[in-house]
């Protein structure tokens, strides 16, 4: 039971704040209406502020989704290029499921870009991961030489 809690849970956890989040028909809601028109005139690079915020919300959570499900799945297997794929497909597709879902949600739609970022977030988040893999992975070996 710890270790569903500890591994699994997470993840869970995690997809469910995406789907609550996706069920919101006015995701700028929170937001002050003073601060709507300024972030729409607002351009970093050419790109509207408003439309940089919303990209990277939805790299930022993929990245998290891809790295709580490696390492949730990882208690299983060995970090390689087939549990790297396997990560990715699992978190690209509960990404379309969401933009799915959206289409169903009055005042959004489905967006091929939030697709796009989604998967960009799932390799961030899987770089992330292998990255410390790989970092724990080392220092393991120094420790072993050691002894």
């Amino acid at each position: 039971m710890k270790q569903f809690f500890t591994f699994y849970f997470p993840p869970i956890l995690w997809s469910s704040f995406i789907f609550i989040a996706s069920s919101n028909s006015d995701p700028l809601g929170p937001l002050p209406e003073s601060a709507i028109p300024a972030m729409k005139a607002t351009r970093i690079l050419g790109v509207r502020l408003d439309n940089l915020i919303w990209a990277l919300s939805h790299i930022f959570i993929y990245a998290v989704l891809s790295f709580l499900v490696a390492r949730a799945l990882n208690q299983h297997r060995y970090f390689n290029a087939q549990f790297f794929q396997l990560v990715f497909a699992l978190s690209l597709l509960y990404g379309i499921s969401d933009e799915i879902h959206q289409h169903f949600v009055p005042g959004r739609g489905f967006q091929l870009y939030d697709i796009l970022m989604d998967g960009l977030g799932a390799l961030l988040g899987l770089g992330l991961y292998a990255a410390l893999q790989h970092k724990r992975a080392q220092k393991k070996r120094q420790q072993a030489l050691l002894l």
